[in-house]
């Protein structure tokens, strides 16, 4: 049986990467001997529910810095490659890159490296840009989720092709695809879930609800997670006096079944990989609106077909979006209508079928080139 086994600084931290993870590795289990490691973390945090014949380990209990991860990575990793036998490695997004190359080294086994954000975004910080454009030359293949980043992978390192850059989608929860919903034209609500940081764009959120809903002061908007900003928007929903309007929702394990009490989903991220929360919308027949941001929103939303893309970063523009959605129920009820129309691609057997296809690939040419 090949031995496959994905890596990543921390597994022990729910987020959209380590829930595509737990997905992907309970699926490949019946194929294949699945093997998880994680550089760090805490055991009684783990949050994935995964099948029972998936090997699992931390190589460091805690949370450590990132120049200690790297070496306690390179030596975890080798001793757990030449120990299990791994055929493929791979590396889950750029934080266990580095570790995953090093660590691999002049071992016979294949190496991917997985993109959970995008190339674009990564080239213009500083120790991502570096990570990429140092340890990308060296795997075997680079899995982006969109087109759009494959090409610029293509274009950005002499190496790749069109053949070792691969792109493979993340996959809807079977169980949120739901063509018998009732969507709600009536609910005067709007829904944004996300890790409350940054790259979500919760600070632009907050001045564009203010702008908007003081002419719709019966209009609510709730946001779902949590993260590292939760604290300062708590206190610019209050500068603002939107504590009426913005309410800060929390976690919610079963958020997904709320989502019938809403209008619409926006999202005002600066930047994504490939943004589930739009497909997970669209499956229940929300109308969405997005920054047309790199990467992903442009791939799932159809512009005025279920949904508005606004230019990324042109905040007067979304403002003037949101404004349209809330004053017409005739448009949202027809973006609901049309919002499952483009989402067979985002379902879980053909994707399955690429991880597959990919990973079998690889250990044929590992087989001919050793």
């Amino acid at each position: 049986m090949i031995k496959i086994c994905f890596v990543k600084e921390n597994m022990t931290i729910m987020d959209g990467v380590v829930r595509v993870l737990e997905l992907v590795s309970n699926e490949l289990t019946e194929e294949y001997e699945v093997h998880l490691l994680s550089i760090c973390g805490e055991k009684d945090k783990m949050p994935m529910n995964l099948k029972k014949n998936i090997h699992f380990q931390i190589l460091k209990e805690g949370n450590v810095h990132i120049r200690e991860s790297l070496i306690v990575g390179i030596k975890g990793i080798r001793r757990y490659i030449l120990k299990n036998k791994i055929d493929v490695v791979f590396a889950v997004g750029g934080g266990s890159l580095p570790a995953t190359v090093l660590g691999s080294s002049f071992l016979n086994v294949r190496r991917v490296f997985c993109e959970h954000i995008n190339l674009c975004t990564s080239l213009s910080h500083g120790t991502d840009a570096m990570i990429r454009k140092l340890c990308v030359p060296f795997m075997d293949r680079v899995v982006t989720l969109t087109d759009e980043d494959k090409k610029d992978y293509i274009h950005q390192f002499r190496n790749l092709n069109s053949r070792n850059v691969i792109v493979i989608h993340n996959w809807m929860d079977e169980a949120l695809l739901n063509e018998h919903v009732d969507y709600n034209s009536k609910s005067k609500k709007i829904i944004t879930v996300g890790r409350i940081c940054e790259q979500k764009g919760f600070d632009i959120l907050v001045p564009i609800a203010a702008d908007v809903l003081k002419n719709h002061p019966d209009w609510k908007w709730e946001i779902y997670g949590a993260g590292e900003d939760y604290d300062k928007i708590n206190k610019m929903i209050e500068e603002y006096n939107m504590c009426e309007n913005i309410e800060m929702m929390g976690m919610c394990k079963d958020v997904y079944e709320r989502y019938k009490e809403y209008a619409f989903y926006a999202m005002t991220s600066r930047f994504e990989g490939l943004p589930m929360v739009l497909l997970e919308a669209k499956a229940q027949k929300l109308p969405v609106i997005a920054f047309d941001c790199k990467t992903g929103p442009g791939e799932i939303v159809r512009n005025e077909i279920d949904g508005i893309l606004i230019e990324d970063g042109n905040i007067s523009q979304y403002e003037k979006g949101l404004e349209r959605l809330i004053n017409n129920e005739n448009m949202r009820i027809e973006f609901s209508k049309n919002s499952q129309g483009n989402i067979n691609k985002f379902q879980k057997e053909a994707i399955v079928d690429q991880w597959k296809m990919m990973i079998n690939d690889l250990v044929v040419l590992e087989e001919k080139t050793w």
